[in-house]
């Protein structure tokens, strides 16, 4: 799918597909990014990116894997961009 050409999906969450693209790429398929560096990249809020990537979830354009550290809290989760 060719998410530029994809008017059912807005452009910050465009903008999102496209940075995790292009980590995927350089990182193998599954990637680990916390929320926090999301914002940061896309300089922007964090109600902002969650609402970005569920959009991507929600439109089957991003897989994403919860990931536990051994004492049971939340680490960053690992993301696979389906192209």
């Amino acid at each position: 799918m060719v998410i530029e050409n994809n008017s059912s999906i807005g452009v910050g969450a465009k903008a999102l597909y496209l940075m995790l693209r292009d980590k995927q790429r350089q990182n193998g398929e599954n990637f680990p990014l916390s929320i926090r560096k999301m914002c940061e990249m896309l300089a922007v809020s964090k109600p902002t990116v969650l609402r970005y990537r569920n959009e991507l979830i929600a439109s089957g354009l991003l897989v994403e894997t919860k990931r536990f550290g051994e004492d049971g809290g939340c680490i960053a989760n690992t993301y696979a961009i389906i192209e």
